[in-house]
Formats: C-alpha cells, structure tokens, sequence
C-alpha cells in the first residue's frame, strides 16, 4: 500500500516527479512503513500481552 498514488506499484512515471518538493517525503515515510511492518510477525502479535481483552 502506497501512501500516494505516484508509489503504488506499476503506476506511470510522474511527469512532475522531477519538481516535486513532497516526493522524497512520501518516499521516506513509505520506506518506514515497510520497514515497520516487515519487522512484525504472527508470533509477536500472538505473544502480545493481552490485558483486559479490549476489542475495537
């Protein structure tokens, strides 16, 4: 999942990418976000303490 457009996988090329001011931002924050996610597995989410079993 991209956080814009422009980043989503087979998207076209940008024509402003070039100028773009906020690109490198985005770029950043969707490297974090992998990043984060890759470092999460099914066994830390198993073994996270439950506490009073709160549900969304």
């Amino acid at each position: 999942m991209a956080p814009v457009s422009c980043l989503s996988p087979g998207a076209p090329p940008c024509p402003r990418a070039a100028e773009c001011r906020t690109l490198p931002v985005w770029e950043g924050y969707q490297k974090l976000t992998e990043n984060y996610f890759r470092g999460i597995t099914l066994a830390d989410l198993l073994n996270t303490p439950q506490g009073d079993n709160y549900v969304i």
